[in-house]
């Protein structure tokens, strides 16, 4: 019943750990909420379960939106010199903020999805979204990666396979060197 999504909440909040803080966010137990009624919705579709929702009688916790954040053309002259130093986070890097890509659409990018006529595009088979997409590029990315892709077996990646964990370490570094504070990797998508 709604007691028990109550406790479930209470048990979640205080029992598992955040990603970057000892207690789990309001977000993350919303999200376990989310999850919860749709585990019931699934049982009650196959007629395994007769009653109401019980997570449906529960209010989900009143989070405020996150503040999207973009780099800032001051900012942007203080971090680019930094990146353009790492030879292995500069591609991403550069790719990511003139296209919007996300970090594992650009490791996943293999050579064969450069398509370079009639226009320049990066081909993306499978988004966040699971639709593929045609990403344009500016003359200077299409520079870029038809030179990284030139003679190369269309199989390969287009980038060195560099995990997309240890890029974000890497943008890190380069952001707290270049005193740019609350700033990720995913924010050069907010940024283009």
């Amino acid at each position: 019943g709604p007691r028990d999504v109550e406790a479930f909440r209470r048990y979640v909040h205080k029992t598992l750990p955040g990603v970057s803080n000892p207690v789990i966010s309001l977000s993350s137990v919303n999200r376990y909420h989310a999850g919860l009624k749709a585990i019931v919705n699934w049982v009650k579709k196959r007629r395994m379960y007769f009653g109401d929702n019980p997570a449906w009688a529960v209010a989900m916790a009143k989070v405020p939106k996150a503040k999207v954040r973009f780099l800032s053309p001051d900012e942007e002259k203080r971090l680019t010199p930094i990146v353009a130093k790492h030879s292995r986070l500069w591609p991403y890097y550069f790719i990511a903020i003139h296209t919007g890509m996300r970090i594992g659409e650009i490791w996943a990018t293999r050579v064969r999805d450069f398509i370079p006529y009639p226009n320049h595009y990066i081909f993306v088979p499978n988004s966040k979204s699971q639709r593929s997409r045609h990403v344009p590029l500016t003359r200077e990315v299409a520079e870029m990666v038809a030179e990284r892709a030139a003679g190369r077996d269309p199989e390969t990646r287009l980038l060195d396979a560099v995990h997309c964990t240890t890029v974000s370490e890497w943008f890190k570094d380069c952001c707290k060197e270049a005193q740019v504070m609350d700033f990720t990797f995913h924010c050069l998508r907010h940024t283009f």
